[in-house]
């Protein structure tokens, strides 16, 4: 609001104490921007997770089983006289059967392995797109905080610009609410089922006897 704008009539006293009080119990900018990462799921905790979870791979063996069945026929010699031949007997089948196991760790992956490097080209993006929801999600709550104190503060007679005014709130809180799963509607209706009287500011000022 300009210093030099005069309202066309005095704001009651009593209007100002309530909309500082309805400033004072939304949800704070730092709730809704923790919310917005959440629902976003790009907090850092979740880069953290995944380098931990790498280096504690190493701790975990890698198994491998092996088996070696095989089957092989005994074959003994008759050796007969001079004058006959020799007579191959065909024994029963010899069967061998084998199984080995294995368990192999890579200790080296609890200093540094090569899914670090992927891990921090993640956590960039991860960081650059943090940066851009926060910033997104304070522009429109500041800019809604704006909007609100304009309307109660100057509060307009014609109706068609009133209601323009209270469907920028609506589109700005409903921007917000696209960024924290609808996070900032939840909070304002338990807030106004609470305390019904922040809805008179948004009802149209009774002119000053």
């Amino acid at each position: 609001i300009s210093p030099e704008w005069t309202p066309s009539q005095p704001i009651p006293n009593e209007r100002r104490q309530l909309a500082l009080q309805l400033f004072q119990q939304e949800p704070t900018i730092r709730r809704v921007q923790k919310q917005a990462i959440r629902y976003a799921n790009v907090s850092n905790w979740k880069t953290r997770r995944w380098q931990w979870a790498s280096r504690l791979r190493a701790l975990i063996p890698t198994f491998s089983i092996g088996k070696d069945f095989s089957t092989s026929d005994t074959v003994d010699i008759d050796r007969r006289g001079t004058n006959d031949p020799d007579v191959y007997i065909i024994g029963p089948s010899e069967q061998s059967r084998g199984w080995d196991f294995d368990l192999d760790w890579n200790l080296s992956d609890l200093i540094w392995n090569s899914s670090q490097t992927s891990i921090d080209s993640r956590d960039k993006l991860m960081v650059e797109l943090r940066d851009d929801i926060l910033s997104e999600i304070t522009r429109l709550y500041f800019e809604r905080r704006r909007a609100q104190m304009e309307f109660i503060l100057r509060p307009l007679e014609d109706p068609l610009e009133r209601m323009n005014q209270l469907l920028r709130i609506d589109e700005l809180t409903a921007s917000i609410d696209a960024l924290t799963d609808g996070f900032l509607t939840k909070e304002l209706d338990k807030l106004y089922a609470a305390q019904s009287e922040f809805q008179t500011l948004w009802e149209p000022v009774e002119p000053a006897n």
